[in-house]
């Protein structure tokens, strides 16, 4: 289970305040993992939300190009959210000391329905 001092980038990503009830859900279904420098974690094809707990990690295209790199308290994999959109598609690579927090589909079920 992740801790309470996540909370700021939890809120972060997520554009708001969590009670603490709805905090506590979200921390105890993420799990955490801390991938190596350079290490592909996925495409934006594969059904996963995160949030970067501290590092960063770089959204590339298809043919590895930076697109955007992202920090602390930013959400990635929001595409699984609007499987409607057109949206770019792109791979997510850790960058040194990155600490990502898999957010469980329940939670965000939980929390767009509020």
């Amino acid at each position: 289970m992740l801790t309470q001092d996540f909370n700021p980038q939890i809120c972060e990503a997520f554009g708001e305040v969590l009670s603490a009830k709805d905090l506590t859900f979200c921390l105890k279904s993420m799990n955490r993992i801390e991938p190596a420098a350079g290490q592909m974690l996925w495409d934006s094809s594969t059904t996963k939300f995160c949030i970067v707990l501290s590092g960063r990690v770089r959204l590339v295209d298809a043919q590895g190009n930076l697109i955007l790199s992202l920090g602390e308290g930013s959400a990635v994999g929001e595409i699984v959210l609007f499987p409607e959109a057109s949206l770019q598609p792109y791979g997510v690579r850790a960058s040194q000391g990155a600490q990502l927090g898999f957010v469980n589909p329940d939670c965000l079920q939980r929390l767009f329905q509020q």
